[in-house]
């Protein structure tokens, strides 16, 4: 029986490879297949690999995109159109960021939203172009990944509450 050279693409180096992904943090179906693309594993090696890890529970789109996006929204403060993106780049399907996405409270973005721009707002120089001041907080909350809509929301209710004050 002749010898395998060591970087030969098996089921058993691929199978390392995926579960060495796994160990550092969770990846979505695509993140792992696209890896095993890359290290030369054969299709249907990785497709068999892919299989047998979902099959276990270790790889779920579902759960993955519900994760992340309560990871990033709550930690990061990020709005739906940036969470969109990222998990467009992670290779979930664009039905599952839907599901994901609307199982959100949809007051929970316009009050995420809020929270970092009355932080911006806060800081902002008292005697500056207030016009400005909100071309620039809009800007960030664009970046962030929140709707216009939002923004406006958001505007309104800072607008109010520096008339309270």
């Amino acid at each position: 029986m002749p010898l395998r050279p060591h970087n030969e693409p098996t089921l058993e180096n691929a199978r390392k490879i995926a579960l060495r992904m796994l160990e550092t943090s969770a990846r979505s179906h695509h993140e792992i297949a696209t890896r095993l693309e890359r290290a030369g594993i054969p299709l249907e090696i990785a497709e068999q690999v892919l299989a047998e890890i979902e099959e276990r529970g270790w790889v779920n789109d579902t759960q993955f995109a519900q994760d992340w996006v309560e990871d990033r929204a709550d930690r990061k403060g990020y709005g739906t159109r940036r969470l969109t993106l990222e998990l467009q780049r992670k290779g979930i399907a664009q039905e599952t960021i839907q599901e994901t996405l609307s199982a959100q409270d949809p007051d929970a973005e316009r009050q995420r939203a809020l929270a970092l721009a009355q932080k911006k707002w806060a800081s902002r120089d008292e005697n500056g172009d207030t016009a400005r001041e909100k071309r620039r907080l809009t800007d960030y909350l664009l970046r962030r990944g929140f709707s216009y809509g939002v923004i406006r929301q958001v505007l309104t209710e800072l607008s109010l509450e520096a008339e309270e004050e």
